[in-house]
């Protein structure tokens, strides 16, 4: 039927040559950072889109947060940052995305349970060829508990 010919059409053009596309070598590679991200770093670290909204983050920053990552995504990760820091970091990152530059900034925390650390946060874009902002990978330092 026509439908079915136009999906079909439409993932031959992310897939031609068999999955040997670019696309297929992009995806190929993101999932093999964040298998790095998983089984090599054990600092906490995510991912975002071009906006700033969390797409992904390993299992240390999930289990830092005590947040699942469904939990996260989108606008989900500002539940974690701690309520008296929270404008300073919105700002501070709205300000790295609108300059495409790479963000830093040492701020609280606070996890589900109510346990509070500082960390300095490291963000650094990722930009195509011609320049066009994708995403920030980003990871958290210096994790010290607040009593």
């Amino acid at each position: 039927d026509t439908l079915t010919k136009a999906v079909e059409g439409i993932a031959q053009q992310f897939q031609p040559n068999g999955g040997h596309s670019l696309y297929d070598r992009i995806e190929g590679i993101r999932a093999y950072q964040w298998n790095f991200a998983e089984t090599m770093v054990s600092l906490p670290v995510y991912e975002t889109d071009e906006t700033g909204a969390c797409v992904k983050a390993n299992s240390a920053y999930l289990k830092l947060s005590e947040r699942s990552l469904a939990e996260l995504q989108g606008a989900g990760w500002e539940n974690f940052i701690h309520p008296d820091d929270r404008s300073k970091v919105f700002e501070e990152w709205q300000e790295a995305i609108a300059r495409r530059r790479a963000f830093e900034s040492t701020f609280r925390v606070r996890s589900k349970s109510g346990k509070t650390y500082q960390v300095k946060a490291f963000a650094s874009p990722i930009q195509t060829a011609t320049g066009r902002l994708v995403a920030y990978l980003g990871r958290y330092d210096d994790i010290k508990e607040i009593p």
